[in-house]
């Protein structure tokens, strides 16, 4: 179960910041207020976390103890991928989002 958290804590962080420093660039294009890209960009991040810690916090909740060798190796990356697979999703989402604000910026003019 350590392993587990430690694994899952790590991947979170990592990707976290990694999308977080990224999503500035694609942000800052699409708005040009500097101070509202920064808050959207760590508003992004704190329900990133939010949602990944509490997935983390579900599995270890439902852990199920009786788990040995091969068996544990095997619920340990189920659960990791089904983190890696929620992070994914939700970062075609809002990307997708972005494309589709951008779209509408370029080509109808809008302004914020």
């Amino acid at each position: 179960m350590i392993l587990y958290i430690f694994i899952s804590c790590l991947l979170t962080g990592y990707i976290g910041q990694f999308l977080y420093t990224q999503g500035k660039a694609w942000s800052s294009f699409l708005i040009p207020d500097q101070s509202l890209t920064d808050k959207l960009n760590l508003i992004l991040l704190t329900l990133f976390y939010l949602l990944n810690i509490g997935f983390i916090f579900l599995s270890v909740f439902i852990w199920e103890h009786e788990l040995v060798g091969l068996d544990l190796a095997t619920y340990i990356i189920k659960r990791v991928a089904i983190i890696i697979a929620l992070i994914g999703f939700l970062h075609i989402q809002n990307t997708l989002l972005f494309l589709i604000f951008f779209y509408f910026k370029i080509h109808l003019k809008w302004k914020l």
